[in-house]
């Protein structure tokens, strides 16, 4: 067995899976832990999105006590979660309130705003998306329309794997995998375009930094 190992943890819709992989690609181990979403009102669906971190150190320690691997001898940590998951966390990372994934469709009203709004056919050209409730933009209007002291108080929104990514580097990021959820991503130049997040009222310095996929986002802290 190879002395230097990748890990990688994908957030699910209902369960965290995490393995560990060979240098070269074999998979050694994998372990999985589920949950539950609260589905409090019909077309809710949330989650404490620390219910995603529990999941993720659970199962990293079961897959390397398993394989008889010690966190020094991971090379690297890859990370992937579910689409269209809106998150929004204090400059600690703490969720302000549960995230709200792919299945939430509260944010209709938002959305029917902004199919009949002006600017509807830039927004989709923009991302190459359809205005609908699934996506992150009608619902981050909706927690600004509802929950303003949170829209005000939160330090950024963050994806799923955002999230993830944060807790394990401090690095609040956004991948471009993950950010074509949002209206305002420019998909063609992989930018936030600015004059569309003025055109939304959305502060451009609460959102994550952009990066391509495979980047190195930073380094796993001693806490984590």
């Amino acid at each position: 067995m190879s002395d230097r190992y990748i890990l990688t943890i994908d957030i699910g819709t209902s369960s965290t899976k995490t393995a560990l992989w060979t240098a070269a690609g074999s998979r050694v181990v994998s372990a999985t832990c589920d949950y539950s979403l609260t589905r409090s009102q019909p077309a809710w669906a949330e989650i404490d999105a620390r219910e995603w971190w529990r999941a993720a150190c659970l199962t990293t320690r079961q897959v390397l006590a398993e394989a008889h691997v010690s966190a020094q001898q991971v090379a690297g940590v890859g990370v992937d979660g579910l689409s269209w998951t809106l998150l929004p966390v204090d400059a600690q990372v703490e969720p302000l309130a549960p995230a709200l994934i792919w299945l939430d469709r509260r944010a209709e009203a938002e959305a029917n705003a902004l199919r009949r709004g002006p600017h509807a056919e830039r927004l989709v050209n923009l991302s190459a998306n359809p205005l609908d409730p699934a996506y992150i933009t009608p619902k981050l209007l909706w927690l600004r329309a509802h929950h303003p002291d949170i829209f005000d108080a939160m330090h950024t929104f963050l994806t799923s794997s955002g999230y993830l990514t944060a807790r394990l580097t401090g690095e609040l990021t956004c991948d471009f995998t993950q950010a074509y959820g949002y209206h305002f991503f420019d998909m063609a130049a992989t930018r936030w375009d600015e004059a569309t997040l003025a055109l939304l009222g959305i502060p451009a310095g609460k959102l994550p930094r952009l990066c391509p996929p495979g980047e190195i986002v930073g380094i796993v802290t001693p806490a984590a």
